[in-house]
């Protein structure tokens, strides 16, 4: 069993007899994997793409932690965290309106990836002010 009498002091030892004591069920939740999570309906994303804002802001919303972390990614900065993020959303939008239904809503979030990062790549390209773009050597 385990000796829990002497746990203030830190050369108490632990004895572990049964192994199934260290077993700790974790509920991961929400935080489990972000393209896991975001399942949403064939006909949630029609109606999106025929200009439902509400059926939009459903899709934005559960793909949201992909937003976050995609964004995390390219800079610890949280302003422009959230201009990468609301980037993202603006590329969520674009492949709502490109959406197909061949592409089938299992494979949307796959889909999707490809225009969040296009749509989060303008941001750095934004970010540079005249005398840059005029001058640059690219």
């Amino acid at each position: 069993m385990l000796d829990i009498s002497k746990w203030g002091s830190k050369k108490a030892p632990i004895h572990l007899e049964d192994r199934r004591l260290m077993k700790i069920a974790l509920n991961m939740g929400e935080k489990a994997s972000p393209i896991s999570q975001a399942k949403v309906t064939e006909s949630e994303i029609l109606s999106a793409k025929k200009g439902d804002w509400t059926s939009l802001s459903n899709i934005q919303r559960a793909f949201h932690p992909l937003l976050t972390s995609l964004a995390q990614k390219r800079t610890t900065d949280p302003a422009q965290v959230a201009n990468y993020v609301e980037a993202g959303k603006e590329g969520i939008a674009t492949a709502v309106r490109k959406y197909k239904q061949s592409i089938g809503a299992s494979r949307f979030s796959i889909f999707i990836v490809d225009y969040i990062h296009e749509a989060m790549d303008t941001v750095d390209k934004k970010k540079r002010g005249f005398f840059a773009r005029l001058f640059s050597r690219h």
